[in-house]
């Protein structure tokens, strides 16, 4: 909010996608200043609409009923297909107060709505052209987002007090295809099919199939507060300090549904008495978080040396409710409803060290040893050898790193960080079809990840600005990892979903283009190959890819014009995978964008 000057802006924006629809974007702002010249109001509301470039393709899959009587049911998705489907549509609003209180005071309310409405799925199927994929479902996601934001700040002679308080709160409904791969075992209600799940022998013998496609459907709502007070040190000398409570609630329900096709799915003598139209199970869940915690952080400083010390004392506990309502008769249960339920408590701290050398007016060292942690949680699925619930990982980040600042007649910037991060009952998260319908979570011991970072800003002249960041990673299971009967993932095995390497290359030239004051950068993002999961037998190495874009900007007045190229290459890549044999998430195709922006 600037209490001194009233603005108004329109932002108007149009890309044209390669392979699918257009984005539309309209964004406007008001920014009103109060006359006492104490406080100020700032509105902005935005309309954004964008197009798909995923075309859902014929494709069949082939279900066995029965191999010994040569029983298949062989199925398209012809009901599904369609071109650029994965659209999505946002809107929104956002309001800023700003005022002052007395002569040393600050109020500052933020407030946000955002409605965002998608469909088609983004996945990839990798056997198909670029940008195609099989899917019997749509899918859908329509969330509503609000958040509030209140803070005071008020300045005292050597220090400041911050209290702030915060609420959000997220209603969603979403469904998404579960007929294709990895989930290949779970239409089983439609009739009896012979396939290797853990507890086949207990199914009932149906032979009266119906349409085995499978839709997972979420309903739920998101509620969390939080208050925190701090007290930060404003006067210059040696000794400066910060320290303050935290607190926060998180209260999370949703209803899960497995849905096959209501009229041609799931048979009625499968079903039991009750269930949801086309319903094979459904599933209550409620959630609640509790955290509450005491920070500082001191830090001193003698000659070219500071010393920094900071610790976390905190508290949490989580409850989880889950009751599953078998629906189906080839449920291996009696029809009670059976529960998955988890609670814990935990007390502890985290502790940050650092030490930092200032070698000369350029050039600073330092080295930092910190600690993390994520809470534990339980597991859903019942199939062998996955455990019922996974505990708390911690990590402990060993860093050495360095600024060195206007070297070169003041040209470059060169920043150098390595760092060590040791976890302790790491958590890996994995969804492999052979091994559980449900993705699930369990701790593999002890994992480590090496990482060196380095990045350099180079002005070559007023007008030629270059950017250079690159890291590489080398991550690793310390010790053997299995799942029950399943394979054991030896020592020494990558990490999943860490990329071996990432680099970024950005170039700005600014320059005068007749009356208009022109502004034009190229960036080169580039991500190398990571695992898609710690199994061998299901893990795929994604290919890397490289993410090249294009901005061009005119200004004259209260007039701006803009030229922006995304993907330049328009190529598909990699992002990640679901598995050796599923699908991939990839960039979108290039993208050619118009925008205009009016000041008044």
């Amino acid at each position: 909010v600037n209490m001194n000057e009233r603005e108004t802006f329109v932002d108007l924006g149009y890309e044209d996608i390669s392979q699918g629809e257009n984005n539309v974007t309209l964004e406007t702002a008001l920014n009103i200043p109060f006359k006492s010249g104490r406080g100020g109001l700032r509105f902005v509301a935005y309309d954004l609409s964008y197009g798909g470039y995923v075309d859902n393709v014929l494709g069949t899959r082939t279900w066995t009923v029965s191999a010994a009587e040569n029983n298949y049911i062989v199925l398209d998705n012809s009901k599904t297909v369609q071109e650029d489907w994965n659209t999505a549509d946002t809107d929104g609003f956002r309001l800023k107060f700003k005022h002052l209180v007395g002569d040393n005071g600050i109020f500052t309310f933020n407030h946000l709505t955002q409605s965002d409405k998608r469909k088609g799925n983004v996945w990839l199927d990798p056997s198909k052209g670029d940008y195609e994929t099989v899917f019997w479902d749509r899918g859908y996601g329509d969330e509503e987002i609000n958040l509030n934001n209140i803070t005071f700040e008020h300045s005292f002679n050597s220090f400041d007090v911050v209290y702030n308080y915060g609420e959000y709160s997220r209603a969603y409904q979403n469904a998404f295809d579960w007929t294709t791969p990895p989930s290949s075992n779970i239409a089983i209600a439609t009739c009896s099919y012979d396939m290797n799940g853990p507890f086949r022998s207990q199914w009932s013998n149906f032979r009266d199939c119906g349409d085995p496609s499978y839709t997972f459907e979420t309903d739920g709502e998101w509620d969390r507060s939080s208050h925190e007070i701090r007290v930060v040190s404003t006067s210059e000398g040696p000794l400066q300090y910060i320290f303050g409570y935290y607190d926060e609630t998180l209260d999370l329900t949703y209803d899960l549904n497995g849905l096959t096709d209501p009229i041609d799915g799931v048979k009625d003598e499968n079903l039991k008495p009750g269930n949801k139209e086309g319903g094979v199970w459904q599933s209550e869940n409620d959630r609640k978080d509790t955290v509450s915690a005491f920070f500082g952080e001191v830090e001193y400083s003698f000659g070219d040396f500071a010393i920094k010390y900071g610790r976390r004392e905190y508290d949490v506990a989580t409850d989880i409710y889950i009751t599953t309502y078998p629906t189906a008769v080839w449920y291996y249960t009696s029809s009670a409803p059976f529960d998955t339920d988890y609670h814990s408590s935990e007390s502890d701290n985290l502790q940050k060290i650092s030490l930092t050398y200032r070698m000369n007016d350029n050039v600073l060292w330092w080295i930092t040893n910190s600690e993390g942690y994520r809470p534990g949680g339980p597991n859903r699925s019942s199939a062998p050898g996955i455990p019922v619930q996974y505990a708390s990982d911690f990590l402990t980040n060993k860093e050495i790193g360095f600024k060195a600042t206007k070297l070169m007649d003041g040209k470059l910037n060169f920043n150098g960080t390595y760092s060590v991060m040791d976890w302790e009952e790491f958590q890996t998260t994995t969804w492999d079809g052979d091994i559980s319908a449900f993705s699930f979570t369990g701790n593999i011991g002890s994992a480590e990840i090496k990482g060196l970072e380095m990045n350099a800003y180079y002005s070559a002249t007023d007008s030629l600005f270059f950017y250079l960041g690159v890291a590489k990673y080398d991550s690793s299971i310390e010790s053997d990892y299995s799942i029950g009967q399943y394979s054991v993932v030896p020592a020494g095995t990558p990490l999943p979903r860490t990329p071996d390497m990432k680099s970024t290359l950005y170039a700005n030239y600014s320059f005068s283009y007749g009356s208009f004051d022109a502004d034009a950068s190229l960036s080169v993002v580039k991500v190398g190959s990571a695992n898609t999961t710690l199994f061998p037998g299901t893990n795929y190495v994604t290919k890397g890819y490289t993410y090249p874009t294009f901005k061009l900007s005119l200004e004259k007045g209260n007039v701006t014009y803009g030229l922006s190229i995304k993907n330049l290459s328009d190529t598909e890549s990699e992002i990640t995978r679901t598995g050796r044999e599923a699908y991939i998430l990839s960039q979108a195709p290039r993208r050619i964008g118009l925008s205009a922006s009016y000041r008044f």
